[in-house]
């Protein structure tokens, strides 16, 4: 009995957790260095791997029903109402890892879209300076990037150039994305001016070549 819970905490518990954090893992990277990609403003690397791992589990268990009947998970399943409890372990288990998940830090800007909570959105012209107009420039800004607001660009395609290029991370780029969605634009810092145009520089072709008129360009202040 005891080799049986083990052998369930292992296939139903442990297992499909550690599959689940690796994979989520492999997808945010996938999806952050594919930022253009249609899939990266649709979903999410932890909603594309949890059902992922879901269907494995759940594909796990008929073929070790079938294909494994002398072992003892295949034991187990194939005891009155073996199937059933499996089945049930393994809804039970994606239910808590799909709460752990939405407590720690579902991505918020996905959150935003579900919940209609998005502010409201100011375009500035793409010439605009926003070290000229008061309230853009942060205390003790040096240098960094200047980044503008348009009605073409996707939010997520915004939070991901500002996680990979300026340091971000993706809770400081999404409160930083809807700074830039809501006032029309924000002033970003960066350790030095060098850093700055690299960043610029990256944000902008990468924003070219995925067709978005995304306006980031290296300031300093004189």
């Amino acid at each position: 009995m005891a080799l049986i819970l083990s052998m369930l905490l292992v296939i139903f518990v442990f297992g499909p957790m550690a599959l689940f954090f690796a994979l989520r893992w492999l997808a945010r990277r996938w999806l952050r260095n594919r930022s253009a990609h249609p899939f990266a403003a649709k979903i999410t690397g932890s909603g594309l791997v949890l059902y992922a791992v879901l269907t494995l589990a759940l594909l796990g268990i008929p073929l070790t029903y079938e294909l494994r009947p002398n072992s003892a998970f295949g034991v187990f399943l194939h005891e009155p109402g073996g199937v059933l409890i499996g089945l049930v372990v393994v809804v039970l288990v994606v239910g808590f890892v799909e709460r752990y998940l939405r407590k720690i830090g579902r991505p918020a800007a996905i959150t935003l879209y579900a919940s209609n909570a998005v502010p409201s959105s100011l375009v500035l012209p793409p010439e605009t300076s926003l070290l000229s107009l008061a309230g853009f420039v942060p205390p003790g800004f040096k240098c960094g990037v200047e980044v503008l607001n348009d009605d073409t660009t996707p939010m997520e395609f915004v939070v991901s150039m500002l996680s990979a290029h300026v340091g971000l991370s993706r809770r400081e780029a999404i409160r930083a994305m809807l700074t830039i969605h809501e006032k029309g634009g924000a002033l970003l810092s960066t350790t030095s001016g060098a850093a700055a145009i690299l960043a610029a520089q990256a944000i902008a072709s990468e924003a070219s070549n995925s067709g978005y008129p995304l306006v980031c360009r290296a300031v300093h202040v004189d």
